[in-house]
Parts: C-alpha cells; sequence; structure tokens
C-alpha cells in the first residue's frame, strides 16, 4: 500500500493542487478498501491550510467538508469523505503542497471521569475546605499571608464550572465561554445520558467545578476564567482544545489549567501551546491516573507545559498516578475536598486536583511578580519538599518531579508591590474587594 501511494504521487515530488486531482482519487480509493486504521472511527480532521492557499484547495482535492474554521487561525475542521479512515488520509494529505498540517479531530478525556475519581459527593462547611489536612502540608496558611493571586487570571479548561456556588462567588469572570455548545455560558451541566457508551452517566459532572474551587483555595484573589471544553462525561474533541486556547490567549490570561489529556500527541493543540509560551502564559496540566511511566498523556508531556502527579497523605505516590522523568513536581491528589455543582461540596483524588493546587501556586507568584514561564518552572521545580528517599517512593525516584510543592518557598526573595488591582467585572459579585 505505501509504495503503491507514492508511485501514483510521482515519487513525493510537489505538484500543485490541480495537478493532483487523478492521484488523490486514487489515493482515497486505496484508503476505502484498505485495512481500517487507528482513526477509522474518526470522521473529522483538523488541517493547517498552507501560507498561498485556501481550504476549498484542499476540499476540491481531496473530497472533504469544511465545518468550522478555528478562529482567525489557519486550522480548519474537515469532514472524512465516506469510508475514508482518517489517520491514513492525514498521512496522505501532508504531501499536498496546501496542507501544512493534518491529523484526526483526536478526542480527549479527563481521566478522572475514566476511573470515577469523584468519590463522594458530601455536605459540610466553608472552614472543612478551607482548612482540610493537605492545606498545611503544603504551607498553604503562611503563603496566604504572603500572597493571594490578586490581578492574575486563571483559565480553566475543564467540564465547566458551577457559577452559583458561594465558595466560587466573586471569582469567576465573565470572559467564559462554552466551547462545547459555543455560548458564553460555560456552566456544568449534566444530560442524564450514557454519552459514550461506558455504561456511566454523566461521570465527569462537577469535575471543572472541583479543580476551579483547588485553583481558588490556594489563590483566593485570582480571576477563574471558565473554558468549557469537555462534555458531561468528561469528554472532548481536540477543535475544542484548539478553540479553548485560543480564547485564553486572546483574553491575555496568566496561567491555563488543563486537566484533561490524550494518548496522541496532537499537532494541532502543540501549536497552540506554544503561542501561549512566547506570551508568557504558564500552561499546567496532570501526568494521567493510569499508574504508568510510558507515553504520559498529552498535553503534559508537550515541553511547554508543567507536569504534575500526586501523592497521597504521606507523601508517597499515588496508586493510581502517572509518573516519569518529565514530571516537574508533585502535589497532593488524594481525599481532597472541593466545591460541587449545586452549592455542595465533593471528595475526590486525581492527577486533576494535583494540577489545580499547582495552578494556584503559579498564581500567587504571578500576583506578586510576573515572571516568563522558563523562570517560573526553575522557582517551582525549587520550591519542594523532597519525597524520593521516603520508603513508598524508592520505585519512583527521579520520577516524581523535584519533589511535593511547598507554596511558601516559592514566594522567596519577592517583594510584594504597593498594589495590585482586582479584575472584573465577575459573576456573582457586585462589588468585589479584597477579603
Amino acid at each position: 500500500m505505501c509504495d503503491f501511494l507514492h508511485f501514483i504521487r510521482i515519487n513525493g515530488a510537489a505538484k500543485a493542487p490541480g495537478d493532483f486531482t487523478l492521484s488523490k482519487r486514487l489515493i482515497l480509493a486505496a484508503l476505502i478498501v484498505a485495512s481500517p486504521g487507528l482513526g477509522s472511527e474518526q470522521t473529522e480532521l483538523i488541517v493547517q491550510v498552507s501560507d498561498g492557499y485556501s481550504v476549498q484547495d484542499i476540499n476540491d482535492a481531496w473530497g472533504t467538508r469544511t465545518l468550522e474554521r478555528v478562529g482567525d487561525t489557519a486550522f480548519h475542521v474537515l469532514l472524512a469523505p465516506d469510508g475514508v479512515p482518517t489517520d491514513s488520509l492525514a498521512q496522505e494529505m501532508l504531501g499536498d503542497p496546501a496542507v501544512d498540517q493534518a491529523e484526526p479531530n483526536w478526542d480527549v478525556e479527563t481521566s478522572e471521569a475514566v476511573r470515577q475519581m469523584v468519590v463522594a459527593v458530601v455536605g459540610g462547611r466553608w472552614e472543612e475546605f478551607a482548612d482540610q489536612g493537605m492545606t498545611e502540608r503544603i504551607g498553604l496558611p503562611a503563603a496566604r499571608k504572603l500572597a493571594r493571586g490578586r490581578g492574575v487570571r486563571v483559565a480553566v479548561l475543564d467540564t465547566g464550572v458551577d457559577p452559583e456556588h458561594p465558595a466560587l462567588a466573586c471569582r469567576l469572570s465573565e470572559d467564559g465561554w462554552d466551547m462545547v455548545d459555543r455560548d458564553d455560558t460555560p456552566w456544568e451541566t449534566a444530560n442524564h445520558r450514557d454519552d459514550d457508551d461506558d455504561d456511566q452517566v454523566d461521570e465527569a459532572y462537577g469535575h471543572g467545578t472541583m479543580v476551579a474551587g483547588l485553583v481558588g483555595l490556594v489563590a483566593p484573589d485570582a480571576e477563574i476564567v471558565p473554558i468549557r471544553v469537555l462534555n458531561d462525561d468528561g469528554l472532548g474533541r481536540a477543535s475544542d482544545i484548539v478553540h479553548g486556547l485560543l480564547h485564553a490567549i486572546e483574553l491575555g490570561v496568566d496561567v491555563i489549567n488543563m486537566s484533561f489529556g490524550s494518548p496522541y500527541q496532537i499537532h494541532s493543540i502543540a501549536d497552540m501551546l506554544a503561542v501561549a509560551w512566547n506570551q508568557g502564559i504558564v500552561m499546567v496540566a496532570g501526568a494521567g491516573n493510569e499508574n504508568r511511566a510510558q507515553d504520559p498523556y498529552f498535553p503534559a508531556a508537550d515541553p511547554h507545559c508543567f507536569m504534575v502527579t500526586s501523592v497521597d497523605s504521606m507523601d508517597v505516590k499515588a496508586d493510581f498516578a502517572d509518573y516519569g522523568p518529565e514530571v516537574l513536581v508533585s502535589a497532593p491528589g488524594v481525599g481532597l475536598r472541593s466545591t460541587y455543582p449545586r452549592g455542595r461540596w465533593g471528595i475526590g483524588s486525581g492527577n486533576s486536583f494535583a494540577t489545580a493546587l499547582v495552578s494556584g501556586e503559579v498564581a500567587i507568584v504571578q500576583g506578586l511578580i510576573h515572571e516568563e514561564p522558563g523562570d517560573l518552572e526553575h522557582r517551582v521545580l525549587e520550591a519542594v519538599e523532597p519525597i524520593d528517599e521516603l520508603a513508598g517512593n524508592h520505585p519512583y525516584r527521579e520520577q516524581l518531579g523535584s519533589g511535593r510543592i511547598y507554596l511558601p518557598w516559592s514566594l522567596d526573595g519577592i517583594v510584594p508591590p504597593n498594589d495590585k488591582p482586582f479584575l472584573g467585572p465577575r459573576i456573582g459579585c457586585i462589588a468585589f474587594k479584597p477579603h
């Protein structure tokens, strides 16, 4: 098959789109009769159009159809011809000079939904949330006396956020957006259906609210920008992630929290991560919940992201937590209490929740001094309690990052500014002022 396709491309020689017509028809015919590939269940592609060409040039040549353009970028979501596996088609399209980049519109997911890591929805009070056991361990009470994330915007790309939870009042930006439903209400929703056919219903409902709550716990004066990119089963499309990242970049946020992943490197997302990094935005992502060292979740594995893994209450690697030399730091991720939709509280475990604590850490540093992502990465890396020598961590030496975060040390040597204003307007907040 591969030799045949190279032959009909005339040994890979570059041709103008119109010159490819017959060859491309032969390619499509060959792909349809070929064995299904990895992306055979996908029907959409993300294609980046090369300079000097149009998406219509690509559609005319390959029989694709445009579903949407991603903002003002060169990325377009295309529908593949019936019966053509998108992974194979994307590979062939890369030989077209009109195509700068092509890949299936892969699914992404929050691994807590897959493993049902929200273990309980409970009652409780604000005090039980604010003073839970792990807060003393990471030095949160001491850090709060030095910094609270004032003037910082943290984008939470997730399942949405409950805007009516009392603990989130005055903390949510009105600039959030729902990339799943394409509207300005990025709230948690539950449709009471098993959308992904896994015999679980709405298994990710509440995930984004819990993540936002933990960011706000560490950085109570930061502005949280909810950007919904996942549905209530914890699934989303790569193109929605690209949309969400683009929205966060255009807003000029300081931090992007990403508690989701994919086993594939997704080039369109990687391109947006590079843009965000170059604009000084810090991105924090979870390593995954499969207890594995190989193939860590993307985007956490991207060099522009801070990769976070989880430890338990004894600072030993959580039994579910992925690990490896790419991990930057560890944070508590077992039995954390946080905000849950409809004014309730949830207790959950997972790298998503550890990630939220590190995003909060970045926010409190950024509230005092705006450092470039590389400098901030070094600061977070150094502000840890070493954990490699704990007996339970011996099998994971040098694979849990530099250690478990300790917030006050990340603020060492920073002189607080005289004043930094709140941003706004914020949801549920008529007149906001320091707590």
